[in-house]
């Protein structure tokens, strides 16, 4: 409650019957039970477990309505609710970060579709709203979620939230959509990494890497991992090519994850990278789909994200923030206990009130280094 009391208000003072910080505490709740799918919903959960949620002081005598919920998810100012918690969760993390002076930390970039958001107004249909995702895989956290029109509207999007990011000693990635000059140049001028595939939306790219590797034109470094081929041709520093911005290797990569289906055949996929390290490349190439497999599978199958019905634009933000914050702390209880994060979804999941006792001291926390160091000696142990 200390920490959501941060969080802006955006009602009259005169106007107001419900603290915020009760019922975006509620949200915060029925979210980590998987249950934040729609605004009746939330009415429905706490009418049910009315005594308990008395108890933990959230609700008096009377209940809030969906109305009252709808309200609050359609004008809350999202970005305040994320820095309240998850500002503070990267704050600790990338302290922690920090303590390792060669590490660099991979960013994922990628769109999720929210499946229960389109309407049908007017006659004309209205598709899902779009939900633009940045994934600092090394804290665990989802650092940025904005809503969007289309699919299409990624490639701005990225572009915009990339600028605004420190990327010194980060790795940038996402799927062949971004692979795009613009967006290469400004990690490349933010002192970053990227790894992108490369696929036919530049064509000529693809054709120009297919044949510097069929030629054997420059020397090519072996980085296999279990289950994939990694080839990085690391180019001269005179090469033009296609002129992409920073270009410093081509890398090609077969992938036999699917050998086991006798009729599957090996996957072959090119990157472009202005990296010349093929070790930290194909560990890129390896973990770049970190972001479907994580936080979006989580939020899908266990928070149940595509059942939400909210088809405004706020309310999609403020879901997927809301999220974002409960796959940070599941992900973070699962380090500190050392467990899978399967494990600490049944943990957790029918006391969330543990969970957020066990992340506390991470969002108030003052003594940092502290925190740091007893992290550290329980990773040790263990």
């Amino acid at each position: 409650m200390k920490v959501l009391s941060n969080v802006k208000d955006f009602r009259k003072k005169g106007m107001i019957t419900y603290n915020l910080e009760n019922l975006l505490a509620i949200c915060l709740y029925i979210s980590a039970k998987g249950e934040l799918t729609s605004f009746l919903n939330i009415e429905d959960y706490v009418n049910v477990y009315r005594s308990k949620f008395r108890r933990l002081g959230l609700i008096g005598k009377d209940i809030p309505s969906h109305d009252t919920f709808r309200r609050l998810f359609m004008y809350l100012d999202a970005d305040s609710l994320r820095d309240a918690i998850l500002g503070k969760l990267k704050y600790f993390l990338s302290h922690f970060v920090k303590e390792d002076d060669k590490a660099k930390r991979l960013v994922i970039l990628d769109g999720k579709e929210f499946n229960g958001s389109g309407r049908t107004i007017d006659g004309q249909n209205h598709g899902n709203i779009n939900v633009m995702n940045i994934y600092d895989q090394s804290m665990g956290l989802m650092i940025s979620s904005t809503t969007l029109p289309d699919k299409q509207s990624e490639i701005p999007e990225a572009q915009r939230l990339l600028r605004k990011l420190n990327l010194k000693k980060s790795v940038v990635s996402a799927d062949a959509l971004h692979c795009q000059k613009k967006t290469c140049e400004i990690v490349v001028n933010k002192k970053g990494e990227y790894v992108f595939p490369v696929k036919d939306n530049q064509r000529g790219l693809r054709q120009e890497i297919e044949s510097c590797f069929s030629s054997n034109k420059y020397p090519v470094i072996k980085a296999d991992t279990d289950e994939l081929e990694v080839s990085v041709m690391i180019l001269p520093k005179s090469y033009a090519g296609e002129e992409w911005p920073g270009q410093k290797s081509y890398t090609r990569m077969v992938s036999h994850k699917r050998d086991a289906h006798k009729e599957s055949t090996p996957t072959v996929m090119y990157f472009i990278s202005n990296s010349k390290d093929p070790e930290l490349i194909a560990e890129v190439v390896d973990t770049r789909w970190n972001l479907e497999d994580g936080p979006h599978k989580f939020k899908d199958e266990f928070l149940n994200e595509d059942e939400c019905s909210f088809a405004d634009e706020n309310a999609v933000k403020v879901m997927a923030i809301i999220n974002d914050i409960i796959f940070g702390m599941y992900k973070l209880a699962s380090s500190l206990d050392n467990d899978t994060l399967h494990r600490t979804k049944i943990r957790y999941k029918e006391d969330p009130i543990k969970l957020f006792r066990r992340i506390y001291p991470f969002l108030e926390g003052n003594d940092v280094a502290m925190l740091i160091r007893n992290a550290k000696k329980r990773k040790k142990r263990h």
